[in-house]
């Protein structure tokens, strides 16, 4: 399957790369949405609030044009 990938440049932007839940899933993280978790051996990592991402995102489109 190729699946397209969207690549900015930004130092603004929090993250490096976000993975797809289908990739997480195939290397065994367990995304518990009902608890904001996403579970990997014994690890528990609390999911972030998505609404901050988009709104990073969306100012960074409408900021560099690339929309």
């Amino acid at each position: 399957m190729n699946t397209p990938a969207l690549i900015v440049e930004s130092t603004s932007l929090r993250y490096d790369i976000i993975f797809g839940s289908d990739v997480l899933d195939k290397c065994s993280f367990h995304l518990d949405y009902n608890n904001n978790l996403v579970q990997w051996l014994q690890y528990n990592i609390p999911l972030h609030n998505t609404a901050d991402f988009f709104i990073q995102f969306i100012f960074f489109l409408i900021h560099t044009n690339q929309y």
